[in-house]
């Protein structure tokens, strides 16, 4: 078992990019030095760029006109799939 790199309480989860201990989705998304270590340092950029979006509650679902994203796991789902699309 290892901790939470955000609230050090004891936990079996990581995250699915890097392998970061974490208790849960809140404390992924509060951790602010989280860098996925397996991705690039532009993939990281965008990484927080979303996660910073939603923390400030301007993240929408789908377009600008979407829905404002409120739960964390769709945050970093979104986050995620941004880093990792080819342009």
């Amino acid at each position: 078992m290892s901790s939470c790199a955000n609230c050090y309480v004891s936990t079996q989860v990581k995250c699915s990019g890097c392998d970061v201990p974490y208790c849960g989705t809140e404390c992924q998304a509060d951790h602010d030095e989280h860098i996925c270590a397996k991705m690039s340092r532009k993939q990281n950029g965008k990484m927080r760029y979303v996660i910073n979006e939603f923390k400030r509650g301007e993240l929408h679902s789908g377009s600008k006109n979407g829905p404002i994203v409120k739960n964390p796991k769709q945050a970093w789902a979104i986050a995620y799939a941004k880093a990792n699309k080819k342009k």
